[in-house]
């Protein structure tokens, strides 16, 4: 008889049945809507965490996200920026989704831990966020005048501030990613933007390869505006076949909760299939949910920011050193 090789000499299969999904969703709503700090000269980025509705949101739709992405074998890896708003929004997000599972225990954690990390994070080159800012604060003033809001803004409950701030922050974002002759792509060239977060997806997509054949995993990652879009812009396929080239084109930005997600999949044979969704949050009498919409990847256009993005960080690292 034939006995079985030992644990230490068994073949271990790796890249066939595979499925990533990496999801990359914007923050829940904040308890203040200011982008950047007031006391700061607008150089810095707003620390404001996430408001008791943003979290309780951001719990429902971790349950509505379900039904869109099967469960990971070992939990949900969290990706988050330097910002607190985005771990927390990350945590409730999870915890909605793990609370109702029928299989879940609630005494054995997720197989991993939360990580900061950099390519979600505010890191713009110096003079965008200022004029950024300063923007935004003359939007907000117009809305507000026109609304015949008389309160300073600080004063305004979280959705009322939410309200002003998302359109006023819109037609900003849209001259920085449509006007390649604006100041603000001047100051940050959008492809450079784009480059920066395409390392990271480009990592995603490579995973499957490396990972040990039947797993299934589940990775999600809270950033802001502002660092998805650029890359959304470059890499998504319209039904007409060609590349965006407004942003109401994708659906406008990430609203507060909006995400993205990419699924990664290698069959027996490890053969590879990528499709992309964007989820939209929405809040209706029923509870929150998302609406889906599916769109084809220019995979080519990806890989080639992800090498511009490489070659960056390279550069930057050497010039640290120096």
């Amino acid at each position: 008889m034939n006995e079985a090789a030992p644990a230490s000499e068994r073949r271990v299969e790796y890249g066939n049945n595979v499925t990533v999904h990496g999801l990359f969703f914007r923050h829940a709503l904040k308890a203040n809507a200011q982008i950047a700090k007031p006391e700061s000269g607008s150089t810095q980025v707003s620390s404001a965490a996430i408001a008791p509705e943003g979290e309780s949101r951001s719990r429902n739709l971790g349950r509505a996200l379900r039904p869109h992405v099967p469960r990971g074998r070992h939990g949900m890896k969290l990706y988050h920026s330097d910002q607190a708003r985005t771990l927390e929004t990350g945590r409730a997000m999870k915890g909605g989704a793990r609370y109702h599972l029928a299989d879940w225990d609630a005494k054995k954690p997720d197989k991993y831990k939360d990580q900061k990390t950099i390519a979600l994070s505010l890191d713009f080159p110096e003079g965008f966020l200022p004029l950024y800012t300063k923007l935004f604060e003359e939007n907000k003033a117009r809305l507000m005048q026109k609304k015949g809001i008389r309160k300073d803004f600080s004063e305004l409950p979280p959705e009322e501030q939410a309200a002003i701030a998302e359109p006023a922050e819109e037609p900003i974002i849209r001259d920085w990613l449509e006007k390649s002759d604006s100041e603000l792509a001047r100051l940050y060239p959008p492809e450079e933007a784009a480059a920066k977060l395409a390392v990271r997806v480009s990592w995603v997509l490579a995973m499957p390869a490396r990972l040990r054949s039947g797993s299934q995993v589940e990775l999600l990652h809270v950033t802001h505006k502002t660092i998805t879009e650029p890359l959304l812009m470059r890499i998504l396929v319209l039904d007409s076949g060609q590349r965006p080239e407004r942003l109401a084109d994708i659906g406008g930005s990430l609203g507060l909760n909006d995400g993205w997600g990419i699924e990664v999949r290698r069959d027996q044979k490890g053969r590879r299939k990528v499709r992309l969704c964007i989820y939209r949050a929405q809040d209706t009498v029923n509870g929150s949910h998302y609406e889906k919409k599916k769109y084809k990847i220019n995979l080519a256009e990806l890989e080639r920011l992800a090498h511009l993005g490489m070659l960056a960080k390279k550069e930057n690292v050497a010039e640290k050193a120096a």
